[in-house]
């Protein structure tokens, strides 16, 4: 059933399971309010406050005393899929947060009624992506810290959309914990908006935001499968890691990817080019900061430096481009609708911005790694290209054939030819 809360309710105190009680969670001028149902079944419950006062920063959901979800923005509302929680007698929370005030909780006694218990996880299958069309490069698109349901995520998600993807790598962070409801919601599987459209091309790696402190990464199993941790997928021309650079992965498990990790790349074919993508970057301007030695992240990065073409980060909501370290070129793309960020000033940075939403467009051919950095709004504001360190590829860029140019804006020109190959010497 998808209604309103107050509709809801009536039409659940006709079926015998009338509202629970009405109340406020209050502290100085900022409130929610909230009546929810008594009991809710299926997976189109909506969850939306009667009221909030002070303009609160987010509203927040609790579920037994665990965290449900966050939601940023007015009307404060959310679906909640309640067939993936256990049926029975719960305690559902709420409070509002502006600034420093957060308003006390309060809790409302609700039962979830469902045949059945939640379903398990599936197994994750990397995605191949889709196929270019004949003589085009394979298009990719990266970014990560977007999952909050913001209007930011949706210019975001619609610029990607513009471009047709064959593959898009999320890097990490569905807000604020990663929990199912937030995967459902913020994500987008609810919908099918924002960066649930590119499920079928999507390959994932977990962000810090993934890990609740009580439910664990269940959010991110739930919704991608176990197997979304690390893993390797081939397209044309390259070798593409994902890896896990969160600290819950605790000592043993990070061994095991390590050495994963060296035998994988170990494995790589003479002449390809290689990309690496996770959540922290080694290399951060920003106010995130730099993992410490010999954590995760750390490992990751000494493995990778001189092994990788490409490493791809999150984590910090900024845009960073950072100069080659023995050949491997580091980007930070946090930049897909949640806050934003300022790089402080760094002599390894060769671009940065903090202050604006985008993503990375790259394509993909087998020489290298073409590059814009695309605002929400169409502009690009970084581009370029990186040549693949094992590139067997010596003979001359081709001449562009039909080239032609068009403005892009008051500082930058659009080309366009139709040479096969798109590593042409423009």
């Amino acid at each position: 059933m998808i209604c309103r809360i107050l509709l809801c309710s009536v039409v659940l105190a006709v079926a015998g399971a009338g509202p629970a009680h009405a109340a406020c969670s209050t502290s100085g001028a900022v409130s929610v309010c909230l009546t929810p149902p008594a009991t809710v079944t299926g997976d189109g419950v909506v969850i939306a406050p009667d009221s909030t006062t002070g303009s609160p920063s987010r509203v927040n959901y609790t579920l037994d005393g665990a965290h449900l979800l966050i939601a940023f923005d007015p009307p404060y509302a959310f679906t909640w899929p309640t067939t993936r929680y256990p049926s029975g007698p719960h305690l559902l929370g709420v409070s509002a947060s502006a600034g420093a005030t957060t308003t006390p909780e309060v809790t409302f006694p609700i039962t979830i009624a469902n045949a059945g218990s939640p379903p398990a996880p599936g197994t994750f299958a990397p995605r191949q992506g889709t196929v270019p069309a004949a003589d085009r490069p394979f298009t990719l698109a990266a970014g990560g810290d977007g999952a909050s349901g913001e209007a930011a995520a949706t210019t975001v998600t619609d610029e990607i959309a513009s471009w047709s993807p064959n593959m898009l790598l999320y890097l990490g962070d569905v807000y604020d914990d990663g929990t199912i409801a937030e995967f459902y919601n913020w994500y987008g599987e609810a919908t099918h908006r924002w960066f649930d459209r590119f499920n079928a091309i999507t390959n994932p790696v977990i962000g810090n935001h993934e890990y609740d402190p009580v439910l664990g990464n269940s959010g991110y199993v739930g919704y991608w499968g176990t197997g979304a941790d690390y893993y390797s997928v081939d397209v044309p021309g390259w070798h593409l890691i994902a890896l896990n650079s969160n600290t819950q992965l605790g000592p043993a498990r990070s061994a095991q990817e390590l050495s994963w990790l060296q035998a994988d790349l170990a494995g790589v074919p003479a002449g390809s080019c290689t990309l690496a993508f996770y959540h922290h970057p080694a290399q951060n301007a920003g106010p995130e900061g730099e993992p410490l030695p010999g954590s995760v992240a750390a490992n990751l990065w000494s493995t990778l430096a001189g092994r990788a073409d490409i490493v791809l980060n999150g984590h910090d909501h900024s845009y960073q481009r950072f100069a080659p370290v023995n050949g491997t070129t580091e980007f930070v793309v946090g930049t897909t609708g949640h806050s934003r960020q300022a790089p402080g000033p760094d002599p390894r940075l060769v671009a940065f911005t903090g202050d604006t939403f985008g993503a990375l467009r790259a394509e993909l051919n087998p020489h290298g790694f073409g590059f814009r950095f695309v605002d929400s709004g169409g502009q690009v504001l970084d581009s370029g290209a990186v040549p693949c360190r094992g590139s067997a590829d010596t003979d001359p860029p081709a001449a562009p054939a039909d080239l032609a140019e068009g403005a892009v804006s008051r500082t930058a020109i659009g080309l366009t030819w139709s040479t096969p190959r798109d590593d042409v010497g423009v």
